[in-house]
C-alpha cells in the first residue's frame, strides 16, 4: 500500500517539499481556533503540526482564572481543554484533535499498519500521563484536595520520578531504537509521534514539573533523536521563539 510518508521521505530535511494539496485535505474554507492554555501541555504537539502543515488557526490561550469562569459556565464539551473549533462545531479530546490535524497536515500515515503503529506512541504517553495528571488534579481520582497536602504531592511525583518514568522511558527506548531511520518514531518520515514525543522530551527537559529529574532522557538516544530531529525543524524553531511556553 502507499502512502504521502513513504511517497515523501525527506520532509525532515527538505521542508518546502511539503504537500501541495494541503489545502485540498482541509474543510471547504473552514476556520480553526485551538483552546487551551498558554503552555505547552496536551496542546503543544497539535500547534506545531498546524505550524508545520502551514494551517491557519486562532491560537486561543487562556489564563487559568478564564479557564474556570468558562468551565463552569459549560462552555467546554468534557469540561476540560484542549478543544479545537472547526467553524462553529467544537471538538474535544488531544489525541483525536492531534490526528485529525495530522491528517490534514500530512503528519499521519495512510497505510493502516503505519498509521496503527504512529497510534500506538501517541496513546502510549498516556501511560506517564495518567500519574502525573492526578498530582495536577486528584478530585478527578476521588480524592478529596485536603487530603492530597504538598507532602503527599511530593511523594507522588517521587515515585513517578523514581519508577513510572524511568520504566516507561526504559520500553520505549527499546521499541524506538527497533526503528531503521534515527530520528523518527516510525518509519523514516516525521509524523504527529514524533511530534507528542518531543513535547514529553521538552517538558522534562525544561524542568517544567517539579520534583521530576530533568536528565531522565540521557541515557535515552533514540528518545533524544526524535526530540534533536523536531527540534530542529525551522518551523517549529520559529513557532518556539514566538511562544517559549509552547
Amino acid at each position: 500500500a502507499h502512502t504521502w510518508l513513504s511517497q515523501n521521505p525527506n520532509i525532515h530535511s527538505t521542508h518546502d517539499q511539503m504537500p501541495t494539496s494541503i489545502e485540498s485535505k482541509q474543510s471547504a474554507k473552514a476556520k480553526y481556533e485551538l483552546v487551551y492554555f498558554d503552555l505547552g501541555g496536551r496542546a503543544l504537539e497539535t500547534r506545531l503540526a498546524m505550524k508545520i502543515g502551514k494551517i491557519e488557526f486562532k491560537d486561543t490561550r487562556l489564563s487559568f482564572p478564564e479557564f474556570g469562569k468558562a468551565q463552569a459556565a459549560g462552555e467546554f464539551k468534557f469540561g476540560m481543554v484542549p478543544i479545537l473549533k472547526v467553524d462553529d462545531e467544537q471538538i474535544s479530546e488531544s489525541a483525536a484533535i492531534l490526528r485529525f490535524i495530522g491528517k490534514l497536515s500530512g503528519l499521519y500515515p495512510e497505510d493502516p499498519i503505519a498509521a496503527l503503529k504512529v497510534d500506538e506512541i501517541v496513546d502510549a504517553w498516556e501511560n506517564p500521563q495518567a500519574p502525573i495528571t492526578f498530582t495536577f488534579l486528584p478530585g478527578k481520582f476521588g480524592v478529596e484536595k485536603e487530603k492530597f497536602d504538598e507532602k503527599e504531592k511530593k511523594r507522588v511525583r517521587k515515585f513517578i520520578n523514581d519508577k513510572v518514568l524511568p520504566e516507561f522511558i526504559t520500553i520505549l527506548e527499546k521499541h524506538l531504537a527497533k526503528n531503521k531511520t534515527k530520528g523518527f518514531c516510525v518509519g523514516s518520515s516525521l509524523t504527529i509521534a514524533d511530534l507528542k514525543t518531543f513535547g514529553w522530551v521538552r517538558s522534562i527537559k525544561s524542568g517544567f514539573f517539579d520534583g521530576l529529574d530533568k536528565t531522565l532522557f540521557e541515557k535515552a538516544p533514540s528518545c533524544l533523536a526524535v526530540y534533536k530531529t523536531v527540534l530542529e525543524l525551522p518551523e517549529v524553531a520559529e513557532f518556539l521563539k514566538a511562544h517559549p511556553k509552547g
